[in-house]
Formats: structure tokens, C-alpha cells, sequence
């Protein structure tokens, strides 16, 4: 990816917040390496010819998602942003399927890969903090506490051991979801 410049273009209509951030997102994913970490991880499992690579495609999905995409398909969300320089290329919807459907064929080896890949960014990232790491602070008596703060999402479920939220809804909380059969919060 690209991050040497950025412009803020105006607003769709459909957008909340535009492109606010998204310059954050995609230095952050180009300087820790999230692409070629988890294309370094899948190695000849994937042709080695590729302009958009297995890593490149999840990362630049993941930017279509954090501007309000709802799906692969979405990716063209970002095709005004090549234009400013902030990223690079964008791969088709179809280039999309296509990689998500060579990992899928990959089975548990693909997700061990793309596991492992993000496992490398993750240490990446928190050895560039550098002695700013608050978990390297963190000890026994002085534990590293992560707030995981965020609004429930209230939906009714009917399904079996479905039990409702300590506010006696039902509903999920995003980050923190328990199970796919559980609507608690």
C-alpha cells in the first residue's frame, strides 16, 4: 500500500464518516505488514505471481469494511481513493471471491496460515511501540486491563439456551460475542 498522501474527499450520502480514519487504518496495516505477513505465512500456497495477493486482497477488504462496506463486493468503495494516493490498487469484487475462495479450498492450513500471519503483524505492531508497550509494563500486581467497551446490539432470539443481557434484553455485544447459539451480552 501507498501512504504518502491523503485527501479527504466530500461525503457520499451514504457514508457516516466518509473517509475520516482511514489513513490511520491503512499506514498502520502498511507499516506493520499485515499483507506480507500473512502472504509470508502462506508461501507457495498461493501462486507467486499475483498482483493482488492473498494479503493484499484481506487488507484492502478490510478498508472497504471500515468505510461502511457491508461485503466483498464493496471493495469499489475505495476506488476514489487511488486516486489520492492513499492506497494503491484495489482488487474487483471478483478478485475478492476469487482469493476467498483459493483459501477456503486450503481448508484448516489456510486459517492456520492467515492465523499466523496476523500473529506476526500483532508482535510487529507492539515491538514499534517500543517501551510505549503497556503490555511489557504489564505484571502480576500491576495487570495490563483492557476495557472492552462497546453498545449492545439488541435482537430478539427464540433459540435454544438463548438468555438475555444483564440490562434483561436480548442482544449481543459486538467484540465479545460467546457463541453463534448465545444472544447475551
Amino acid at each position: 500500500m501507498n501512504t504518502t498522501s491523503f485527501h479527504i474527499g466530500t461525503p457520499a450520502p451514504s457514508q457516516l464518516c466518509s473517509n475520516a480514519g482511514l489513513m490511520l487504518l491503512a499506514t498502520t496495516a502498511d507499516q506493520v505488514g499485515v499483507a506480507a505477513a500473512i502472504d509470508t505465512e502462506l508461501g507457495d500456497r498461493q501462486n507467486p505471481n499475483l498482483v493482488h495477493t492473498t494479503g493484499h486482497t484481506m487488507t484492502t477488504l478490510a478498508l472497504a469494511l471500515a468505510l461502511g462496506g457491508d461485503d466483498a463486493n464493496d471493495v469499489d468503495l475505495l476506488d476514489p481513493l487511488v486516486a489520492t494516493g492513499l492506497i494503491d490498487q484495489v482488487p474487483s469484487d471478483s478478485t475478492v471471491h476469487r482469493r476467498h475462495a483459493e483459501l477456503a479450498g486450503l481448508g484448516s492450513d489456510g486459517t492456520t496460515a492467515i492465523l499466523a500471519g496476523m500473529k506476526s503483524a500483532r508482535r510487529a505492531a507492539w515491538a514499534a511501540c517500543g517501551t510505549r508497550n503497556p503490555a511489557a509494563r504489564a505484571t502480576t500486581d500491576n495487570p495490563l486491563v483492557i476495557d472492552l467497551d462497546a453498545t449492545e446490539i439488541l435482537s430478539h432470539s427464540d433459540k435454544e439456551h438463548a438468555t438475555p443481557t444483564w440490562k434483561k434484553h436480548f442482544g449481543f455485544h459486538p467484540p465479545w460475542q460467546r457463541s453463534s447459539t448465545t444472544a447475551t451480552g
